[in-house]
C-alpha cells in the first residue's frame, strides 16, 4: 500500500501537527513579546527624543524649548533623524526578541531572515516536497478513478 501513495505515505502526519502547534506557540510568543518592544532615539544635544513602535510609529516626540532657537530646516533634519534612529532602534530590538524565542530552533526566521540563500533554499525544498505528494496524490487518485469505473 505505500507504495501507491509514494512519497506522500512517508510524510510523518504526527510530527507535522507538532511542529505546526510549535511554530504557531511561537509565533504567539513573539506577537506578544513585540507589543511591549519599542525603539528609542535623541538628538545629540538631547534636545528631540523620539519614541517608536511597530503599532503605530511615533508614539511619543519631546521638543525642548531650547530645540526651538535652532533654523526650522536643521530642526526638521534633526527630528527626522532622530526619528530614523528610532526606527533602527525598534527594528535592533524586535531582532533582539526574535532571537531569543526562537533560539536553537531550526528554521529561525531570524536565521532566514539574515540568510536569503538558505530561504531560498528551503522554500524550494517545500515546494518540491509539496509538489512531489501533490504528484503521488493525483496518481493515486488516478489509480482509484480507474478502479471504481467500469
Amino acid at each position: 500500500m505505500t507504495q501507491d501513495f509514494g512519497d506522500f505515505a512517508n510524510i510523518d502526519a504526527e510530527e507535522m501537527l507538532k511542529r505546526a502547534k510549535q511554530h504557531a506557540a511561537k509565533a504567539a510568543e513573539l506577537q506578544n513579546k513585540l507589543s511591549d518592544v519599542v525603539g528609542r532615539a535623541e538628538s545629540p544635544d538631547g534636545h528631540v527624543k523620539v519614541t517608536y513602535t511597530s503599532a503605530g510609529g511615533i508614539a511619543d516626540l519631546e521638543i525642548n524649548p531650547r530645540a526651538m532657537r535652532m533654523p526650522s530646516a536643521d530642526l526638521a533634519d534633526t527630528i527626522k533623524n532622530v526619528i530614523q534612529d528610532a526606527a533602527k532602534d525598534l527594528q535592533t530590538n524586535v531582532r533582539a526578541v526574535m532571537a531569543e524565542i526562537y533560539q536553537g530552533q531550526p528554521d529561525s526566521p531570524v536565521e532566514m531572515m539574515q540568510n536569503p540563500a538558505k530561504m531560498t533554499a528551503r522554500i524550494e525544498e517545500v515546494r518540491d516536497l509539496l509538489d512531489s505528494a501533490l504528484g503521488d496524490a493525483s496518481l493515486h487518485l488516478e489509480k482509484l478513478r480507474r478502479r471504481i469505473q467500469p
